[in-house]
């Protein structure tokens, strides 16, 4: 019997980007910047970067998770800003307030290291009258995404654009009104995570995001 692949599901998250890319398009004329959320985010932003010939960075953002499911987020952290907490999820979560602000400390040096690790230290490019494609794997809660969407907005970019292969219909619902434009190829009612999109979802890895950023930058100085 013939072993057909469901047509819905992403090969992987280089694929995801390639896909993602030809509804992105239309903005290469505006010269964007595409900008990443690592590590997941960084294959498919790769991808879009590429097709749009346009500059790739990170934004290193970090989802504090409740202590007992570290998957659940309560809140985000985005460099250098403060941390984003629901404190309503968290206390009916019985998250006690010692415990919130050790996830903060421990996510604050988390953000601290991958910005060394993947950036050595160094801001991103300007982004001041900009345009900007942010970029991720999927949405599912969006508490990185609004952290990120937030800290962009914070640095006067001319627009920003959001987007995802796969997400929360729910979560698209509450983004849409915090961005200039929302650009997603799936957004299914059975959504329950953003993995079951994908045949390969697998973690990606420091030295895959440093092997990406490098082409990329390769790509953008062979460019100039």
């Amino acid at each position: 019997m013939k072993n057909e692949r469901n047509p819905l599901l992403f090969l992987d998250r280089h694929d995801a980007g390639a896909k993602l890319a030809e509804s992105l398009l239309i903005f290469r004329t505006k010269k964007p910047i595409v900008v990443a959320l690592p590590r997941g985010g960084v294959p498919v932003g790769y991808e879009v970067a590429w097709r749009l010939k346009a500059p790739l960075d990170l934004l290193i953002v970090r989802k504090i998770g409740a202590p007992e499911n570290p998957e659940f987020g309560i809140g985000a952290l985005a460099e250098n800003s403060a941390a984003s907490i629901n404190y309503e999820t968290a206390a009916a979560l019985g998250i006690s307030p010692p415990e919130i602000e050790e996830a903060i400390v421990h996510a604050s040096q988390s953000v601290k290291n991958q910005i060394q690790k993947f950036r050595g230290g160094k801001p991103m490019r300007p982004l001041l009258g900009r345009s900007v494609i942010l970029v991720d794997d999927g949405l599912a809660t969006g508490v990185t995404a609004k952290a990120a969407i937030h800290w962009l907005q914070k640095q006067k970019t001319k627009e920003i654009i959001f987007a995802v292969p796969v997400a929360s219909p729910g979560t698209l619902e509450i983004l849409k009104t915090q961005v200039s434009q929302l650009i997603y190829l799936l957004a299914p009612t059975s959504f329950s995570a953003v993995g079951l999109w994908y045949e390969d979802f697998s973690q990606v890895t420091d030295q895959e995001v440093l092997e990406l950023l490098d082409a990329a930058n390769q790509r953008v100085n062979l460019a100039a």
